[in-house]
């Protein structure tokens, strides 16, 4: 049934004064009502005008399902009673229903069981209204077929056949391609509420298409060459829902792998939940070119649409949640735009038109007073709107439960929220302008004042211990309860926007003592289920940002933000991932007992099995953290143990992926994370078996950027160090040449090019202790004279030393 019907049926039991196991809406001779199922009977009831009629299990005969129309059944009952000929949305999961109702009354009654009397066939054909059917069938296009799964249709070429049952006996939704070793799948998740997906949407979509791609690579190595928002260009069936597509393009050695992701959201006809749909594609690489591979998939996926269309919206069901204030921010904005419109909306009107004031009388934005809600009055104070909406709520009396007068008032804190958030009138105001007008130094004590219980009001911050009331504390005194911190409940998106815009760091940052980080701590400590993916978030990159200051960097590792971190580290949600991985670079740099910890409490044991299949961002990251914590020798030997040097090389290599290019700064965070750790002996020679200088000597003739360029040489000048096996191998491989072109062209470069000569002079001195190596340099162009000038203008001894051993071992002492 659905969140939303737990609010409709207890109306529905008072009304027939019984117990209802199941409800839905169905269709009878055109006009909408809902079909009850109780303990002993079915019902038919309306609400306007009140209407109800009641149907014994112990009258049915038999149910029909038509197999022409997807929505009508047909119940008949014994001893002439009329049949019922019934439409519904959710015929298949409604005749379900009523069979297990029918089968508990029946086996009460004859203490028998019996089976369902249910048949497919032609409901009664001389009442039937054939130009009435709420399904649109659609003919295939030329050479394409039309296929049916789990409750969608679209449209394949004519080259695909179903593959195989699945395990459980039903289709599988994959279809392959004759004569070749393409498949398509469709794949279709469970719906799920509406609430749970957050203020950046399009993150949580992304990922999962990223995902599903993932999951269908062969290969350990993958690289995302495509994934940006996709606009799904045919809606066949004119279905309500609200749909957001994602297109990922993965590839490995091996296989492409092309995803649509289709979020169905705003499901009619209650509304209240998503759906997400993927139609996967794979074939070997190289078949076709990358473009024609997923135009082919967009085409098919444009096709899709529901086997059933719901004509309209449960308009019962859906205004009692508006009234009643029970959807999220994005469900009020839908359906405010569908002209569903909460009972509560002159409260909210009101609200906006106080703030609107506030923010003109402060000049922080200009309103034209006489056109903001011009047929509502000003209200100054805009707690005369709370205070009024919180004591007006539909159904609750002063005998109602307490904690539902808690959960009303929380709700109204949410809509009052969304209502000047872009809700009533998007592009016109958003929490940002207010959170500007308090920054503002004109901004008096009064409106400040004001701005700031209305975000204490916003965030709504409470527990079954200590109550949100108007007034009683400030945000800085709940933050300073560490009981309070672990348990309470809370408005996410209002705290989102005051963590990300900086008001909370301003605010708490002023209190005697500093009160920011410990806030930072207890929200990071909290169990990671309460707290959400978004604001996790949020939370890292701000830890990320604090973090750069050594005094705060040291209190946010006393306030133990180290361990939750690290266990973040397991998620599979590469947005949440990066943010993580930012937060701990920070933390660990220049600081040993942040670096202990992420290698000895299993941060890195979380990073290696990813370094080849994240997207390049988030690998350089990981390389970063690799790097940051390979200074200290026994922490060389914990990382080697854990497997980082056969990725790291990998990474230092070029891709086998076809097409694909790592990016610069990939390799040369790959290329100093190596450099740290071939410290330690075993994993230079680990490191040379992988190939590790055969992958730096081809990354040192690209085209690369300073920096590569600089980290390379620098890892290469190490693993020759003291290996004459290893200069030869390098200068076989064309080291010298190379070296001297890196000088060359970062010669007139500046402070980042420097650096590079600098560690391209340093390889070269280690390779030529090696004699057939000092043959290879003599033949280039090398002017040592001019860098021997150079290099007493610069001053860098390093620099001298390596000259003065090129010079030594060219020309002699």
């Amino acid at each position: 049934m659905g969140e939303s019907a737990a609010y409709v049926l207890k109306g529905i039991e008072d009304m027939l004064q019984t117990e209802v196991k199941y409800f839905s809406m169905v269709c009878k001779d055109g006009e909408k009502m809902y079909i009850c199922l109780g303990k002993r009977a079915l019902f038919l009831i309306d609400f306007e005008p009140p209407f109800q009629e009641q149907f014994y299990y112990a009258w049915v005969r038999r149910v029909i399902i038509d197999s022409d129309n997807l929505l009508l059944f047909q119940i008949d009952f014994h001893e002439g009673r009329q049949s019922l000929l019934l439409e519904s949305f959710e015929r298949s999961r409604l005749c379900d229903e009523l069979a297990i109702c029918w089968k508990a009354d029946a086996m009460f009654r004859q203490w028998r069981w019996q089976p369902f009397p249910l048949k497919r066939g032609q409901c009664d054909v001389g009442r039937r209204d054939r130009a009435r059917t709420a399904v649109e069938f659609t003919a295939a296009p030329q050479k394409m077929q039309r296929i049916e799964f789990k409750g969608y249709q679209l449209f394949l070429d004519d080259a695909y056949r179903e593959d195989s049952l699945g395990a459980d006996g039903m289709p599988s939704g994959r279809y392959r391609a004759t004569g070749r070793d393409r498949e398509i799948a469709v794949v279709v998740d469970p719906a799920a509420s509406v609430s749970g997906l957050g203020r950046r949407e399009k993150h949580s979509l992304r990922l999962a298409a990223e995902r599903m791609a993932r999951g269908n690579a062969t290969d350990t190595e993958m690289m995302v060459l495509r994934s940006e928002q996709y606009h799904k260009k045919m809606n066949l069936v004119g279905d309500l829902a609200s749909y957001g597509c994602w297109a990922v393009h993965l590839r490995t050695p091996q296989r492409d792998v092309g995803v649509i992701a289709i979020r169905r959201k705003f499901i009619p006809p209650v509304g209240d939940t998503y759906q997400d749909i993927f139609i996967v594609l794979h074939d070997d690489v190289g078949i076709e070119d990358a473009i024609m591979f997923m135009n082919g998939l967009e085409r098919q996926a444009d096709t899709l649409s529901p086997l059933v269309k719901f004509p309209f919206y449960d308009d019962t069901i859906t205004k009692v949640k508006a009234d009643a204030l029970l959807y999220d921010e994005d469900s009020f904005s839908w359906f405010h735009a569908e002209g569903i419109i909460s009972s509560q909306v002159d409260a909210a009107r009101a609200f906006y038109k106080s703030i609107a004031n506030l923010l003109n009388k402060e000049q922080c934005v200009e309103f034209r007073m006489e056109e903001v809600e011009s047929e509502t009055v000003i209200i100054e104070d805009p707690f005369r709107v709370i205070i009024t909406l919180w004591d007006d709520a539909p159904g609750l009396n002063e005998h109602s439960d307490p904690l539902a007068w808690r959960n009303w008032r929380r709700r109204v804190a949410r809509y009052l929220y969304w209502s000047i958030d872009g809700g009533l009138h998007p592009g016109e105001m958003d929490m940002g302008m207010l959170i500007k007008c308090h920054r503002m130094q004109s901004c008096t004590m009064r409106s400040r004042d004001i701005l700031e219980r209305l975000f204490d009001f916003f965030v709504h911050m409470s527990s079954d211990t200590r109550h949100f009331e108007l007034d009683s504390s400030t945000l800085a005194d709940k933050v300073g309860d560490p009981e309070f911190m672990q348990s309470f409940t809370m408005n996410k998106r209002p705290l989102l926007v005051l963590l990300e815009q900086g008001f909370l760091q301003r605010c708490l940052q002023e209190e005697s003592p500093p009160k920011y980080i410990k806030f930072l701590a207890d929200m990071i400590n909290r169990p990671f289920e309460e707290t959400g993916t978004e604001l996790l978030v949020t939370l890292c990159n701000q830890i990320a940002m604090m973090s750069q200051i050594e005094f705060d960097k040291v209190q946010l590792i006393k306030e133990h933000v180290m361990l939750p971190l690290i266990e973040l580290l397991r998620s599979d949600d590469d947005h949440l991932l990066l943010a993580v991985v930012k937060a701990l670079v920070n933390l660990s740099s220049g600081n040993a007992e942040a670096k202990d910890m992420v290698v000895n409490e299993g941060g890195v044991r979380s990073i290696v099995p990813h370094l080849l299949n994240k997207p390049q961002e988030l690998a350089r990251a990981f390389c970063v953290l690799l790097k940051n914590c390979l200074t200290a020798p026994e922490l060389r030997e914990r990382i080697l143990n854990d497997g980082a040097v056969a990725p790291l090389v990998t990474l230092l290599k070029k891709s086998k992926i076809q097409g694909a290019v790592r990016s610069d700064g990939v390799v040369a965070a790959a290329a100093a994370a190596v450099w740290n750790l071939t410290a330690h002996q075993n994993a230079k020679a680990l490191a040379v078996r992988e190939g590790a200088v055969e992958a730096l000597v081809v990354q040192l003739g690209e085209d690369r950027s300073d920096e590569v360029w600089q980290k390379c040489a620098g890892c290469l000048m190490v693993l020759a160090a003291n290996s004459d096996k290893n200069k030869e191998k390098a200068g076989a491989e064309g080291a010298i040449p190379k070296l001297v072109a890196v000088i060359k062209k970062t010669d007139a470069a500046g402070p980042r090019g420097f650096a590079a000569k600098k560690a391209a002079l340093g390889a070269l001195a280690v390779l030529t202790s090696e004699p057939k190596n000092i043959a290879r340099l003599r033949q280039e162009s090398f002017d040592l004279e001019k860098y021997e000038a150079q290099a007493a203008k610069d001053k860098d001894e390093r620099v001298k030393m390596f000259i003065q051993q090129l010079h030594e071992r060219l020309f002699g002492s």
